[in-house]
């Protein structure tokens, strides 16, 4: 998990924004059914904004996330 603190984009100047990348649907649909829920749930109540995506099981989808991430600068 990977945070900044926001100063554009679609979080309050100052929110800080947490990412996420859940592996797939297929292998558990807990990821999508139960985790992210949760984890939306939880990052807002503590002030936090989640940008959550999921890879859908193929690694290159991952890294692309992970790298979009990164230039939105959700990672540090």
């Amino acid at each position: 998990m990977w945070f900044r603190k926001s100063g554009s984009g679609t979080a309050p100047a100052g929110q800080p924004v947490v990412g996420v990348i859940l592996p797939d649907l297929v292998s558990s649909a807990r990821w999508h059914d139960t985790d992210q829920p949760l984890l939306t749930q939880q990052l807002n109540f503590a002030g936090i904004q989640p940008l959550i995506e999921n890879a859908q099981g193929d690694p290159a989808r991952f890294a692309a996330i992970a790298d979009e991430m990164i230039a939105k600068k959700v990672a540090c």
